[in-house]
């Protein structure tokens, strides 16, 4: 019932079934670059340490030191737990591992090419990893397990501190990912977040470096960023500065490929632009399309006046009267008011 709901609720909220896009790169590099990303989870997950939230992964070769040695590291420890046999524990630790890091490998195009929430189900090897250390410190001297009982104890509490006081950095966007895109400037999502971030706050010069910043694509680097909504909002921020022109070529860009509900919010922005400028004719070819479904009254009431603007009366009339199922009563009777006049 619950998965139903969140289900429903999700659908309703975000009709997009699935944004991810697969990343195509010749052999080698989709090797190299897979096992660096799986280094990275299992370094992460090995150290009591805040993982980077950055998704921005370079592009490697199998050749490059990073992919290498990832790759000798899995095959020794794959080796090593084989040769005990499938019923040693230390098998099926490391048989859970290789399944919970699985996602790490981007086989099935996720959102994030990599992220620290894929090691998600795999840190609870590092528990089963921890216990099984431990069996092995009871057969070793006093000395011995003393001090492999207090590594255990010391990385267990310098990875409560460091959670802890991870939970501060969430009290707004600037906290939490200012420090990030410092860190690592492909974080390329990290600062889309910023420029919402300044755009509430108002700060359009901030806003705007950052939608910029979160923008602009290393040809050598995979990061995930929502670059339509991006460049819409940018294109507000443009609109606000006087910078049409630059607004309506950001609000272009992101209506190619847009899905069908964000593609008609696209381009009635466009004929928002169109109007300011006094472009009545492009008002109606943006809006004009008879394959758009319009949801809201606006669009319409636009295409309206862009109509009367250009003496097509008899067209505006109609563009008014398809708008009324969508207005509420006291609108309804301003526009029959309109009507009335235009038809006169």
């Amino acid at each position: 019932l619950a998965l139903a709901t969140y289900a429903g609720s999700r659908w309703f909220a975000v009709p997009d079934l699935w944004q991810a896009s697969a990343t195509t790169l010749p052999i080698s590099q989709a090797l190299g670059t897979r096992l660096t990303s799986i280094g990275t989870l299992l370094w992460d997950l090995t150290l009591p340490l805040l993982p980077a939230l950055s998704d921005a992964t370079p592009i490697h070769t199998i050749t490059d030191f990073p992919a290498w040695i990832t790759g000798v590291f899995s095959l020794v420890v794959g080796i090593t737990v084989i040769s005990l046999g499938k019923n040693s524990p230390w098998f099926r630790v490391m048989l859970f591992v290789a399944i919970a890091i699985a996602p790490a490998l981007n086989l099935v195009p996720l959102p994030r090419f990599r992220s620290p929430h894929y090691g998600y189900l795999a840190s609870f090897a590092i528990g089963m990893t921890a216990g099984l250390i431990l069996q092995i410190a009871r057969e070793q001297t006093s000395a011995i397990r003393t001090s492999i009982q207090l590594s255990i104890v010391i990385w267990i509490v310098v990875a409560i501190g460091t959670t802890a006081a991870a939970g501060f950095r969430f009290s707004n966007d600037h906290i939490l990912f200012a420090s990030e895109v410092a860190r690592d400037p492909e974080f390329r999502e990290g600062h889309y977040y910023l420029g919402l971030y300044f755009k509430k706050q108002g700060n359009l010069n901030r806003a705007t470096e950052s939608y910029s910043a979160a923008l602009h694509e290393n040809p050598n680097t995979i990061a995930y960023v929502d670059a339509r909504s991006a460049a819409i909002n940018l294109a507000e921020i443009r609109l606000t500065q006087n910078r049409p022109d630059e607004a309506e070529n950001l609000l272009a860009a992101a209506a190619n490929g847009a899905p069908e509900y964000r593609a008609l919010l696209i381009t009635y922005n466009r004929a928002l632009i169109a109007a300011q400028q006094g472009k009545h004719e492009r008002v109606v070819t943006l809006l004009a399309n008879p394959t758009h479904q319009w949801k809201r009254p606006e669009p319409l009431l636009l295409l309206a006046r862009a109509l009367g603007n250009l003496g097509r009366t008899k067209e505006a009339a109609t563009a008014l009267r398809k708008s009324l199922p969508l207005l509420n009563d006291a609108q309804k009777q301003k526009v029959h008011i309109l009507m009335r006049q235009i038809e006169q």
